[in-house]
């Protein structure tokens, strides 16, 4: 929502200093609270966003929150953003809602690449 917020308020601003209704210092405080508010919005985005394991079973995709077992539903994933070190991606599936998440190479450098080639890899089931 916060994200939504500041995406509605950084058009409002474009569109006064488009049409000239805004400019010299009131622009230079309004951009300045707007970046100051959009970078709180996405860390608290990256905060409140609940820890949890993407496991790759063979053939789908599963979230396991921490300290919980397995979810046991499947999911498709979907990157949005891919900052190498970085992925906002989703997972998907008929019967709950999607549920976002910050993936980092701190997280698991180690299996880094072969997270990056399962995430973007296509499963195809083959039947004869």
């Amino acid at each position: 929502m916060a994200l939504g917020f500041s995406l509605l308020s950084m058009l409002s601003l474009a569109f006064y200093f488009w049409f000239g209704w805004i400019e010299g210092w009131p622009l230079a405080w309004l951009s300045g609270a707007w970046f100051l508010l959009s970078l709180y919005a996405v860390v608290s985005f990256k905060q409140l966003s609940p820890k949890a394991w993407l496991c790759w079973t063979g053939h789908a995709w599963e979230v396991q929150l921490m300290l919980t077992a397995p979810s046991q539903v499947e999911h498709a994933i979907s990157v949005h953003l891919d900052f190498q070190n970085y992925f906002l991606v989703s997972l998907s599936n008929p019967h709950s809602a999607r549920q976002w998440f910050w993936v980092s190479r701190k997280a698991f450098p180690e299996r880094w690449h072969g997270f990056r080639c399962a995430v973007y890899s296509r499963s195809e089931r083959i039947s004869f």
